[in-house]
């Protein structure tokens, strides 16, 4: 009997009667008494190799809770291949999973991905703003109430009527109106008739149409603008006013004030003068037009008066313009913004050009 035939039958009684746990140790014992009986040829370690499949596979015997064998030292006799020991894997130890195979819960690990930085969008330029709103027209029409203004009351509520609708349709206006008269002293040094200045309504949106004025208290030909002026941006010029009842200009707007007259400017010693007044009325930002209505007297005197409150606070015009709407050019670039007042004429013609005037200075 060959000894790959022999060693297979013991395998088989030792498999058969011993139990299961014993089976790896059998074996070895087996293979140990044969190698005291003879050399075993350089075959013996491909019968060793079936040993070790028999014992792990063989019969489906293994269960949980084997223990690891212990490997018995080998004796020979002559020199031989060393055969490796069998050892039965132990249930609690779990051979190594390769690292590009397995991962730790048993599973085929994931190939690591190549993560690629997130692209951030490009910038978007801003988008292009629209255009801040035009500021506002505060128009403040300061009226002449004086008597030798009385007969010219149509005409001048005519004119101050289309200048109004005429800036409301262009623009985004708010006005008021107010009257001023001369400063007018008795014996005893009080003032006589009307108040010198008197606001009616303050500059506001939707302001309406002038109301009725009771005309008097002029007393000679000129007159107090330049009260009426100051007090319109809130200077006081005690006794006569107290400085309480402002236009009311919005911060925003293009503040203008509209004199309405027919006389000369007052140079009395109560009267605060033409310069002192411009200067006033440039630290408030406040420019000055005027409709000019017949003048009583002094026509020059009372055209130099007007232009000299225009060219000081800045009302010229921007461009050629026919105030009355005659079809001739009243202003031309450059010129005061006094536009005479008759009875035949329409005066949109005067918005329009503090419209060119004001909208290009903002």
């Amino acid at each position: 009997m060959t000894d790959e035939r022999w060693l297979r039958d013991a395998l088989r009684r030792a498999a058969s009667e011993a139990p299961a746990r014993d089976r790896a140790g059998a074996a070895l014992a087996l293979v140990t008494r044969r190698r005291r009986q003879r050399v075993v040829a350089v075959s013996c370690t491909a019968a060793v190799a079936v040993v070790a499949a028999a014992v792990v596979t063989g019969g489906g015997a293994a269960t949980t809770g084997l223990e690891p064998v212990a490997t018995a030292p080998a004796t020979t006799t002559a020199p031989e291949p060393t055969a490796s020991p069998v050892t039965t894997p132990s249930p609690e130890r779990s051979e190594t999973p390769s690292p590009a195979t397995a991962s730790p819960t048993g599973r085929p690990a994931a190939t690591p991905s190549t993560t690629t930085a997130p692209v951030a969008p490009p910038e978007r330029s801003p988008a292009p703003s629209s255009p801040a709103p035009a500021p506002a027209f505060d128009v403040y029409f300061l009226v002449d109430a004086t008597g030798s203004m009385h007969p010219h009351d149509a005409t001048m509520r005519t004119a101050v009527t289309d200048v109004a609708e005429r800036l409301g349709e262009v623009t985004t206006l708010r006005h008021g109106f107010a009257t001023f008269r001369d400063i007018v002293v008795n014996e005893d040094g009080t003032q006589y008739g009307d108040p010198v200045y008197e606001r009616i309504a303050a500059v506001r949106a939707n302001g309406g149409r002038l109301p009725k004025l009771d005309y008097g208290g002029g007393g000679d030909d000129p007159e107090a603008h330049t009260v009426g002026l100051r007090s319109a941006i809130g200077r006081a010029d005690a006794p006569w006013t107290d400085g309480k009842t402002p236009a009311g200009f919005g911060e925003d707007a293009n503040r203008i004030v509209v004199l309405v007259t027919n006389a000369e400017v007052n140079r009395g010693d109560q009267h605060p003068t033409i310069a002192e007044t411009v200067a006033d009325l440039n630290a408030a930002g406040v420019a000055v037009a005027t409709l000019l209505l017949p003048p009583v007297a002094n026509d020059d005197t009372v055209r130099s008066d007007m232009a000299e409150f225009a060219e000081g606070t800045g009302a010229v015009a921007a461009r050629d313009a026919d105030c009355d709407g005659d079809g001739r050019i009243d202003l031309r670039r450059g010129d005061p913004l006094v536009c005479d007042v008759n009875s035949s004429g329409g005066y949109a013609g005067f918005a329009d050009a503090l419209v060119a005037r004001f909208r290009t200075a903002s």
